[in-house]
């Protein structure tokens, strides 16, 4: 779980303002949702796809484009889910797990 928050954080940072990241974690019953979100210049378009190993949502810097590849991998692993958002001048990677998946 280390190397996906890591992965999850990492990968909100690179991809926009890292003067404003945003790690927002929070518990709602079974599962815990954790946020990691950051202001881009303009808002993306953001599929399933960028969680596919190899693709790079921006060609130009840094990676190996496994990052989120990982942490869809593992979320899922875990019997949890992830999504992506590029809106609103802010892109976001939301990973919901049971709380037995953290908590384990």
């Amino acid at each position: 779980m280390t190397q996906v928050f890591t992965n999850l954080i990492d990968n909100a940072r690179n991809h926009g303002s890292e003067a404003r990241l945003l790690i927002e974690a929070d518990s709602d019953g079974d599962s815990i949702l954790v946020r990691a979100s950051n202001p881009v210049p303009e808002p993306l378009a953001v599929d399933r796809s960028i969680f596919v190993p190899f693709r790079r949502l921006d060609k130009g810097r840094e990676g190996t484009g496994l990052g989120l590849a990982i942490v869809d991998r593992v979320a899922r692993l875990h019997g949890g889910s992830v999504s992506a958002s590029g809106e609103e001048r802010t892109f976001s990677i939301e990973m919901r797990l049971p709380k037995q998946a953290v908590l384990a």
